[in-house]
């Protein structure tokens, strides 16, 4: 361990018997200057050797061997490149900071003497608050510019943060106690864990400020900041608008320089368009050998007979199809059954399949098995398996509103609008794929 702390008797020695030597003062003219430097707090008094912890920093052994013999220079100072990261220290007190890059808060405090293994000592005078992140920020940081180290105590981060760290072969993890969210990350490095922070925002501005300029736009390398290239810059400002417009507009405007054959990442991201849905190639190849059944609900203005929902019912081969208003989704499970019951008595089929999606109030298990149906239910989440009545939702809202658009009727006609509208659709020819070949079925 490595204990740094005020010795003003050591002090008081070393520079009594220098100054005696230079400047030839008596010991009682020095000791009147000692009283007044006191009075003026810009030495602290010899009794702050046993105060409070402030005044006692101590540092691992680990991170104290870093800064060797050869590393100071005449004047005492250790003499180490200016570090970019922070190291996690369990065997410090306090937390250390020598540059100001991500200082929120700095202010004045009495002078404490930090001592380093190699006898070395350095005046620490100022204390700051550093902000990482908005989440990650050390309170109490001692701040020292000859020190060329940045240290996080461990226990003063966990108390202050009210934070857990995890430490692993390669990494550290620092993570919220209550969130259990990840605030930070220290990597190891030769033994000690470095942690790295994000870039302050005053390096940003003075490199926006520079005059270096990146060749594309998807170029990774520029200063490794996001800067505008000189040559995308009215693409940006026009809200990435096409090539195809800005060279029209450069045409125009001579001011305004394009490269058509820059690619930009952020218009890609920004109009990706969801994959289409492979449709299904297969048909059925009769009529009532394949039933498609979903329901439309809620809707938000009932109709004047009390109706929210309607049942739609498609047959796969003719694409014949069925509206059936509903007041309730209970009454669901009961039409469906009906209306198997009507197929079977007016056309003597039983349905071989029935495609729904998942909703509960399909869930027919036994009546199904009962008359030989399979039952074909979709994905999760996937109405694109069930998309041919899906699409007929679409189709009959659509023509529904331009009916009610065109009678200047209120809301509450919906329900007469979307059976006027079932009604053309079942009179209107329909193409239909059959071996490749398009043709049109007529209902009368």
């Amino acid at each position: 361990m490595v204990q740094a702390k005020t010795d003003d008797n050591t002090s008081s020695a070393s520079l009594n018997a220098s100054t005696s030597s230079t400047t030839g003062i008596s010991q009682e003219q020095y000791a009147q200057l000692v009283s007044l430097l006191q009075q003026a707090s810009l030495v602290a008094p010899a009794s702050t050797s046993s105060g409070p912890a402030s005044n006692n920093i101590t540092i691992s052994p680990l991170v104290a061997s870093n800064i060797s013999a050869n590393e100071v220079s005449s004047s005492g100072i250790p003499f180490v490149s200016s570090p970019t990261t922070s190291i996690i220290d369990s065997g410090a007190n306090e937390h250390i900071s020598c540059t100001m890059s991500y200082f929120s808060a700095f202010y004045r405090i009495k002078p404490v003497k930090v001592t380093l293994p190699n006898g070395t000592s350095l005046i620490v005078s100022f204390v700051a608050t550093v902000s990482f992140t908005s989440q990650f920020h050390l309170h109490h940081v001692l701040y020292s510019p000859h020190f060329h180290l940045n240290l996080i105590s461990v226990a003063k981060l966990c108390d202050s943060l009210s934070c857990r760290l995890h430490f692993s072969l390669n990494q550290c993890l620092i993570q919220d106690n209550l969130s259990m969210k990840m605030i930070g990350l220290a990597k190891q490095v030769n033994g000690l864990y470095h942690y790295s922070p994000p870039a302050p925002a005053s390096n940003l501005v003075s490199s926006f400020s520079s005059n270096k300029v990146c060749n594309s736009i998807n170029s990774s390398s520029c200063n490794s900041y996001n800067i505008v290239p000189s040559d995308a810059l009215w693409h940006f400002r026009l809200g990435h608008v096409s090539h195809s417009r800005l060279h029209t507009m450069s045409s125009l405007y001579p001011s305004i320089h394009i490269n058509n054959k820059s690619v930009c990442d952020l218009c890609h991201f920004a109009k990706h368009k969801h994959l289409p849905f492979s449709v299904s190639p297969t048909n059925a190849s009769s009529n009532f050998e394949l039933i498609h059944f979903d329901i439309w609900r809620p809707i938000s203005t009932a109709s004047i007979h009390g109706h929210r929902y309607f049942l739609t019912i498609l047959d796969d081969h003719s694409r014949f199809l069925w509206i059936i208003l509903l007041k309730t989704e209970v009454e669901v499970s009961l039409h469906v059954k009906n209306f198997i019951t009507m197929i079977q008595n007016q056309f003597h089929i039983t349905p071989k399949y029935i495609r729904t999606d998942n909703g509960p109030k399909f869930l027919l298990h036994d009546f199904y098995a009962s008359h030989g149906i399979v039952h074909q239910r979709s994905c999760v989440e996937t109405p694109q398996q069930t998309g041919r009545v899906e699409r007929k939702h679409q189709h009959i809202l659509n023509f529904g509103r331009a009916l009610l658009f065109q009678s200047k009727l209120p809301p509450a006609f919906w329900s007469y609008a979307i059976l006027h509208v079932v009604f053309l659709i079942n009179r209107v020819p329909t193409p239909i794929l059959n071996n490749q070949s398009p043709y049109f079925i007529l209902y009368d």
